[in-house]
């Protein structure tokens, strides 16, 4: 539904769900989340998906000397240090291998298992992923949805647009771009991990996100993510309201949209302003984050200072000086020479500080003992 239709009660209430949601399935400090407390064999969800009667396209699998081939990491982050390649049958494998392909194969006795390019919470891989693609040289079929098969490396034609219609669907995105659908799966999760699996498979949407980057980089190309769309919307641009092809099956939930394009067009928004997202910090963005945290005073944190621009791409942030850290107390000690009383003090410590940014409305992304 359009967040735009939705009164202030019912935001409210979708509010206190997702919140709901968090309290009841979040980690406590002397125990785990609720779960089974044991492993359904008999019921493993089968990590691979294929969509019976749909035409595979199979990729070329590509050797890793063969074009086009994996820039040095360094240049991902240089500006016009990766050329830029054409789309195409090739140009789309490797884009597909480096962001969501099978990248290994174990076995312990008579258990074989995949790893694949983009990490998964217990290699579990709810995400499957879709390309909506204009007709691309090499290719043996015109546009349409493609769902990705990893096992098969290849694309399975899911459905084929009219021209016209494809055409003004991708009009407001550069030339030669293309879309990238990622879904999940969350009885693949769930069956380990309960009703914590909507959180795994947001966090596994947001490792497929960041390979997908990694991989659009390497051949000279950019990714964004189109934000604000609704879950009706994505449902039915990647054809996952078409219940008669799930039956039997799990359904995907759509997790999220993303625009890919040769780096060498112009991508523009509404406005006609510029669109890029380096791979890199934005000394704008980091200039804001310093600006927030300088106002955290409390003797449990870290005071930052301000932030200093080396160069176009490299900034430096000034710190307060420690002059020890918990890592050296540790080393120096010996770490089970360390008391309880010691690490309680220390975790005591930790959660002062976690109130402390909390009252101040900060959501942290990493924390760790200085």
């Amino acid at each position: 539904m359009d967040d735009e239709r939705l009164s202030t009660d019912e935001r409210l209430d979708q509010l206190a769900q997702v919140l709901r949601y968090h309290e009841e399935t979040k980690h406590h400090f002397f125990r785990y989340a609720r779960a089974l407390g044991y492993l359904d064999w008999a019921n493993q969800p089968d990590p691979f998906r294929r969509f019976e009667g749909a035409p595979l396209v199979p990729l070329p699998v590509l050797k890793p000397d063969e074009a086009p081939r994996s820039p040095l990491y360094e240049d991902l982050y240089r500006d016009g240090a990766v050329a830029t390649q054409p789309v195409s049958l090739r140009t789309i494998s490797r884009f597909m291998e480096y962001a969501l392909a099978l990248s290994a194969w174990k076995q312990v006795g008579s258990t074989r298992w995949a790893l694949r390019s983009n990490p998964s919470s217990g290699n579990l891989h709810p995400t499957e992923g879709y390309l909506l693609l204009s007709r691309v040289p090499g290719f043996p079929t015109a546009a349409g949805l493609y769902h990705y098969a990893s096992k098969e490396h290849g694309l399975e034609l899911r459905a084929e647009y009219v021209a016209e219609i494809f055409s003004r669907l991708m009009n407001p995105f550069p030339r030669d771009a293309f879309l990238l659908g990622l879904t999940s799966i969350h009885w693949r999760e769930a069956w380990k991990y309960g009703e914590r699996a909507f959180r795994y498979c947001q966090h596994d949407a947001g490792h497929a996100i960041g390979t997908a980057r990694i991989a659009a980089a390497t051949l000279g190309w950019r990714m964004l993510v189109l934000g604000d769309m609704a879950d009706d919307t994505l449902d039915t641009l990647l054809g996952l309201n078409r219940l008669e092809d799930f039956k039997g099956a799990e359904r995907e939930h759509p997790d999220c949209i993303a625009v890919v394009w040769p780096a060498g067009t112009r991508a523009e928004d509404t406005t006609g302003a510029r669109v890029t997202l380096p791979l890199s910090l934005d000394p704008d963005v980091v200039q804001r984050e310093v600006q927030l945290v300088k106002n955290l005073a409390h003797p449990l944190v870290v005071t930052v200072y301000w932030y200093v621009k080396l160069s176009k791409k490299k900034i430096g942030v000034v710190l307060e000086l420690m002059k020890c850290s918990l890592h050296d107390v540790i080393h120096a000690k010996n770490e089970s020479a360390l008391t309880i009383a010691m690490k309680l003090h220390i975790a005591k410590q930790m959660i002062g500080s976690l109130q402390f940014l909390h009252g101040k409305r900060v959501i942290h992304r990493d924390v760790k003992p200085a």
